[in-house]
């Protein structure tokens, strides 16, 4: 058995009953290179990494070998009920490294992930100060335009206009950023790309949640000063003057 990596590098017009030499067998001191037929084609599996691709692979018969088992309820029980019959047909049938397919799949994930996770945690807390910083900007700016405001209600502008406007100036510049970052990440994405997996470098999924979540935080983060501008006292705000 091969593999469908091997079997379209070397054989495309049909890798099924084409002879292909493996290996030295050896036996004692004596090493025969053998030729053997290819009887089926196997899917490819990723046995180094998830993202790294398939590399050629034969599949001879071996004295040892893996029982993979589908179970609909606990794995870990349907386990030693599988080493029981295993052991009742051979006794002295070595029975090792029983594991849920969810714990090989971490053990082969588990240096991918934590990278994430570290870069999730500082672009968390690059997110929660950019976000202290535009409620700090956009309160002192509020507490400079008091008059302004003020002159606003006295005309007739009423609590929902005040926020419109004051949340508006906020994203304004909040908007302008976030289009350059994304023209900033378009063009530096292709560095990124060896640490992707199944999305590429430029997924527009990605790009509108990404600028949705930095504008949804910076209007959670004017709405604050917003909503304190609509508590001010037109005649205290005229009389400051």
């Amino acid at each position: 058995m091969v593999n469908e990596t091997l079997a379209h590098a070397f054989f495309p017009q049909g890798a099924v009953g084409q002879q292909i030499g493996v290996p030295p067998l050896c036996r004692d001191t004596k090493c025969d290179f053998v030729w053997m037929t290819i009887v089926g084609v196997a899917g490819d599996v990723k046995t180094r990494a998830l993202d790294l691709a398939a590399l050629p692979q034969i599949y001879l018969p071996q004295p040892t070998g893996g029982v993979i088992l589908r179970t609909a309820g606990e794995p870990l029980s349907m386990a030693r009920t599988a080493v029981s019959v295993i052991r009742s047909m051979d006794p002295d049938m070595a029975v090792f490294d029983v594991r849920t397919m969810e714990d090989r799949i971490s053990a082969t994930i588990g240096q991918p992930r934590f990278e994430t996770a570290v870069v999730a945690f500082f672009a968390g807390a690059a997110l929660f100060l950019a976000a202290i910083g535009i409620f700090g900007v956009v309160a002192h700016s509020t507490a400079q335009r008091t008059q302004e405001i003020g002159i606003r209600m006295a005309l007739g502008a009423d609590g929902a206009r005040v926020i419109q406007t004051v949340m508006f100036d906020g994203l304004r510049p909040v908007a302008a950023g976030v289009a350059l970052g994304l023209v900033g990440a378009l063009v530096f994405s292709r560095i990124m790309t060896s640490v992707l997996f199944q999305v590429t470098a430029t997924d527009p999924s990605s790009f509108l949640y990404a600028a949705l979540l930095l504008i949804l935080v910076a209007a959670v983060a004017c709405l604050g000063p917003a909503r304190r501008a609509t508590r001010v006292d037109p005649a205290i705000a005229l009389r400051e003057n």
